[in-house]
C-alpha cells in the first residue's frame, strides 16, 4: 500500500519553505513530494538533500500528461498550491480535488481594489475555487482577497507565510545594542533602497548612528559614507546575528505584498520603520507600539521617521525591541504547518 504524501506545487523553494517541510515530516509524519520551477527563476535554487522529501523540478516534465501521469501515480493526501498563475498547477489541483482530495491555494498579494484585481476576480474567481478546497492567506489584507475571489470564511486559513522560527527568535533582548538601523534585501529601486538612502543621506546630524544594508543590487555602494556600511549577501545565521545587535529595522518598499523580513526582524527583536505599502503591518507593527511607518515614497517623511529613530532614548528602544518580539510570536513554523495540515478533513 501506498504511504499517502503531501505535495507542493512551488514557483520558488525558499530558505522558510524548508523549516516548513520539516516541520510536516517531523511532526505530522507524511513524506513530501516538491514540485518547483527549475528553470529561468530569479533566484537559480539547488535544493538540499532532506530525508523524507523528493524534489522534482518543472523541467522533468516535458508536457502536461507526463506531470499528471506521475502525480496519478502517487497517493496524495494534500496539495498545496502557490497562486494561480501556472495552468498546469491549476489543472492538477482540480484533477485532485475531483479525487477528493484536499487542495490548498496560497497566496500573499494584497487586495488593492484596482479595476485588474476586481475585473479578475470576476471573471476567473469561480475557476479557482473548483480547483482549490481551500484558500490559505498570509494576513488580513490577502483576507479581503480571498473573499473577493469567493472563498467563504470557513474555507479560507491564515499563517501562510512564517519565517524560519528555528533561525529567528528564541532569545532575550539585549540591554545594549549597537546605533545602527537595519536593511536586509535586494538593493534595488523596487526595494525603496533608493528613497532610504536619499532619506539618510540628507540627516544632518546622525548622533553616531549609523545605516547598515545587507544585500546585493544595482544600488550597492551607490553612496558612500562612514556612515553607511554594505555588508553584501549574509545567508541566514549570519542575518540573525546582525539582526540581534542592531538597534532598529527599515524596509522602505515601494511595493510589498507580504514580507517576511518583517517577521524575521520581529522575532529578533527588532522595532519596525517601514513603508505603508507593506503587507504584513498588521501583524507585525503597531505605531509607536513598536515602530513607525512612513508615506510610500515620501523622502521627506521617511527622514523624519529617521530623525524620530536617532532621538528615541535607549529605554524606549529597548521597550519597543520587547514587543516586536512578542508580536513575532504571532506566527511561528509549527503554526504554519498546523494552519495548512487542517485542511485535511479528519
Amino acid at each position: 500500500m501506498k504511504k499517502d504524501v503531501i505535495v507542493f506545487l512551488l514557483t520558488e523553494v525558499h530558505n522558510y519553505h524548508i523549516s516548513l517541510f520539516k516541520e510536516i515530516i517531523i511532526t505530522y509524519n507524511y513524506p513530501l513530494v516538491i514540485i518547483y520551477k527549475d528553470q529561468n527563476n530569479k533566484t537559480p535554487y539547488k535544493p538540499p538533500s532532506i530525508e523524507g522529501i523528493t524534489f522534482k523540478g518543472r523541467s522533468e516534465f516535458s508536457e502536461y500528461l507526463n506531470f499528471k501521469s506521475f502525480i496519478n501515480s502517487l497517493s496524495v493526501k494534500l496539495v498545496r498550491t502557490s497562486g494561480w498563475v501556472d495552468k498546469d498547477y491549476l489543472k492538477i489541483s482540480k484533477f485532485l480535488k475531483g479525487k477528493g482530495v484536499a487542495t490548498v491555494v496560497v497566496s500573499d498579494t494584497q487586495w488593492k481594489n484596482t479595476l485588474k484585481q476586481t475585473v479578475g476576480a470576476f471573471l476567473y474567481g469561480w475557476y479557482i475555487r473548483s480547483c482549490f478546497t481551500k484558500m490559505m492567506v498570509a494576513g488580513p489584507y490577502q483576507f479581503e482577497y480571498a473573499r473577493k475571489l469567493g472563498f467563504s470564511k470557513k474555507d479560507i486559513l491564515f499563517s501562510n507565510l512564517s519565517a524560519d522560527t528555528s533561525v529567528y527568535g528564541n532569545l532575550e533582548i539585549k540591554t545594549t545594542f549597537e546605533k545602527t538601523i537595519l536593511y536586509v534585501g535586494n538593493l534595488e529601486k523596487t526595494k525603496g533602497t533608493h528613497f532610504l538612502l536619499d532619506a539618510w543621506s540628507s540627516i544632518s546630524n546622525k548622533k553616531e548612528w549609523k545605516l547598515e544594508l545587507i544585500g546585493n543590487g544595482s544600488l550597492f555602494e551607490s553612496k558612500i559614507s562612514d556612515d553607511i556600511h554594505y555588508l553584501g549577501y549574509l545567508n541566514n545565521k549570519e542575518i540573525s546575528k546582525s539582526m540581534r545587535n542592531a538597534a532598529f529595522f527599515v524596509l522602505p518598499s515601494k511595493s510589498e505584498q507580504w514580507g517576511v523580513v518583517m517577521h524575521e526582524a520581529t522575532l529578533s527583536g527588532l522595532p519596525i520603520l517601514c513603508s505603508d505599502e507593506v503587507g504584513s503591518i498588521p501583524l507585525f507593527l503597531i505605531k509607536e507600539y513598536n515602530g513607525f511607518t512612513f508615506a510610500t515614497g515620501n523622502i521627506d517623511h521617511l527622514k523624519q521617521q529617521l530623525e524620530k529613530i536617532i532621538n528615541l532614548t535607549n529605554k524606549e528602544i529597548f521597550l519597543m525591541k520587547e514587543n516586536s518580539l512578542s508580536l513575532g510570536s504571532r506566527i511561528t513554523t509549527p503554526i504554519s504547518a498546523a494552519s495548512l495540515m487542517a485542511a485535511i478533513e479528519k
